[in-house]
């Protein structure tokens, strides 16, 4: 061992053994007191210890620790001090000079080199944060520990962390950041601290990565990509490689610093309970429709509040000027003094959707409160208006504030004649659905839908979506932005068990299918109709009756909205455009003259 000082070099190899020479970097050095003729040290081992050392320019006179060392010579916490020494001396400090000067003053060595480079951002050199240890964090901070902070975390990047602490001294938020690049570890505080050690924020947010564990995924890749890995292998996506996992996933953490692990909103896990969960909301027994007569006009109105982003419905009267505009006062319609003068079935249903038994007093229905099918089909009531009344919205704050003839505008209401369709498209290794809307042929932007319940505007008219696959296909997609990716490999699942039986309900586009030339189709005669086929089922009280085509043995329901598809010899697929000229001749009925 070599060393500046001959004295310090000449110690160490007469009065250590090998062994301990080998092993003196094992310990930790916490302070380190340095004058002309004594060294004080502290050194962490095993627990804490005590070094007091004397020597002049040509030998060491004396060394000691308080450790338990029983051996032959001295211990390594000995060496470790007198290394650290003599490299000090080395540096040429302006605190330490030869030794016929006097030392200024005494010398506390940090274990870690910091620099500040501007108010409140510090430099720590050559050191990984995951190898950051407690004596390490205490010898560079100002305020080792302050456990009167709040944090707020933003979702945990690879090689940061990023967190607003609140200080409840001084009942300010302060932005603290810890970022790792290949050798160094930059930290910056709001609070722009003038002191050369770290401030108490960032003491405390490094304090937070020493202690978490699973923070400290954010600066060590391989355990950070062993713990997505699992998350990934749960939800069915083993086939991501490393780059993908980190674009797929990040780290949550809240404010008791526990770790939540988000996928990307895009991404549906095909995991058997997903995949159940969906089919369970999309493919629902089919009700049939009761039969209803029509009813006669009213003077009364239907209005509709928008408020505490729900829609609540009520039916109003008030008198009329001559040319039939609403006066004030508008008032709420007693609905079961109403109902009680009834005896049409119908109208008694339509008067009965607008109100909840509340005790004593009936009082209009909170939508919102209940999904269930009892209250859609309260809604579905209201919107077939029997009675033609009019029907007008008001935009406020309340449910209770009061209907005046300024605040109502006019409004349709209609049930939805929503057409769908799922464009699938394939990009790499993954197949993007995304969703296309259509009202009365019109095509909407879906993202911009705002979707309350079973109920949005468009155009001055309110739709009710009666339709429940519809409704759950919208709420699905909106969890992930309206666009969808699905491994490769977990595709063909999902198609069968899940786009395959919404044919029948929706349209589904495959834009990475080639359409079948008219020669491929002539010389295959693929859209050849070979059977026309009625199938009967009896459920219940009721038959139903499904007309069926047979292409080249592919039977196709003539009201579904399936797909036909061929695939040739070298394993292309081809999409065949259905017949729908002779479709529609076969669902049509024949006239019969008497």
């Amino acid at each position: 061992m070599e060393l500046f000082f001959k004295p310090f070099e000449d110690f160490i190899t007469h009065n250590t053994s090998f062994k301990t020479q080998s092993r003196y970097n094992d310990s930790q050095l916490i302070s380190l007191k340095l004058d002309q003729d004594s060294i004080s040290a502290i050194v962490w081992g095993t627990s804490m210890y005590q070094i007091n050392i004397e020597y002049n320019i040509d030998r060491v006179v004396s060394a000691h620790c308080t450790c338990a060392y029983d051996f032959e010579g001295y211990c390594k916490h000995i060496v470790r001090v007198l290394v650290e020494a003599d490299k000090k001396m080395h540096s040429n400090s302006p605190h330490f000079k030869k030794a016929e000067n006097k030392v200024e003053d005494a010398i506390i060595l940090p274990l870690l080199e910091v620099e500040r480079e501007a108010l409140g951002r510090f430099l720590i050199k050559n050191k990984q944060l995951k190898d950051l240890s407690i004596q390490e964090l205490k010898s560079i901070s100002v305020s080792y520990r302050d456990r009167d902070f709040y944090p707020s975390y933003q979702p945990l990047k690879l090689n940061k962390v990023e967190a607003d602490i609140e200080d409840f001294y001084d009942r300010r938020n302060y932005k603290t950041t810890i970022e790792q690049d290949h050798e160094n570890c930059i930290l910056t505080c709001s609070c722009k601290s003038k002191n050369n050690k770290i401030c108490k924020h960032l003491s405390y947010l490094l304090q937070e990565v020493f202690e978490s564990k699973i923070i400290q995924y954010g600066f060590d890749q391989k355990k950070r990509n062993q713990a997505l890995r699992k998350i990934a292998k749960v939800n069915k996506l083993d086939d991501l490689n490393d780059q993908e996992i980190e674009n797929f996933f990040q780290f949550n953490i809240d404010d008791f610093s526990n770790i939540t692990l988000d996928t990307n909103n895009h991404f549906f896990s095909t995991t058997d309970e997903n995949l159940n969960l969906l089919k369970d909301n999309l493919f629902k027994p089919f009700e049939f429709p009761q039969v209803r007569s029509k009813a006669i006009g009213s003077k009364e109105f239907i209005v509709v509040i928008d408020a505490y982003e729900e829609y609540t419905f009520k039916i109003m009267m008030s008198s009329i000027t001559q040319k039939g505009e609403i006066k004030s006062p508008i008032n709420t319609l007693n609905i079961g003094e109403k109902i009680s003068l009834l005896s049409n079935k119908e109208e008694i249903q339509f008067y009965a959707s607008f109100y909840t038994n509340d005790e004593d007093n009936y009082k209009p229905y909170h939508q919102k409160v209940d999904q269930s099918s009892f209250i859609k089909k309260q809604i579905k009531e209201i919107f077939k208006n029997p009675l033609g009344l009019e029907a007008y919205i008001m935009h406020g704050d309340s449910f209770y504030e009061t209907i005046t003839p300024r605040k109502i505008k006019p409004i349709s209401l209609k049930i939805a004649g929503l057409d769908i369709v799922i464009e699938v498209n394939k990009k790499g290794t993954l197949y993007e659905l995304q969703l296309k809307l259509f009202i009365e042929e019109k095509k909407i932007d879906a993202t911009k839908l705002d979707l309350k319940n079973n109920l949005f505007i468009n155009n001055d008219t309110l739709y009710f979506i009666e339709n429940n696959v519809i409704q759950e296909l919208l709420d699905f997609f909106e969890n992930f932005d309206y666009k969808v990716l699905i491994m490769e490999s977990n595709f063909p699942a999902f198609k069968n068990q899940v786009l395959d039986p919404l044919e029948s309900l929706v349209n589904i586009k495959y834009s990475y299918v080639q359409k079948a030339t008219k020669q491929l189709i002539s010389k295959n005669q693929l859209n050849q109709i070979d059977k026309y086929l009625i199938y009967l089922s009896e459920v219940e009280d009721w038959i139903t009756i499904t007309p069926v085509i047979a292409y080249k043995n592919k039977e196709i329901a003539v009201l579904s909205k399936e797909s036909i598809f061929y695939l040739d010899d070298k394993g292309d697929t081809y999409s065949i455009q259905r017949n729908t000229e002779k479709e529609k001749l076969f669902k049509t009925p024949p006239n019969i003259s008497s």
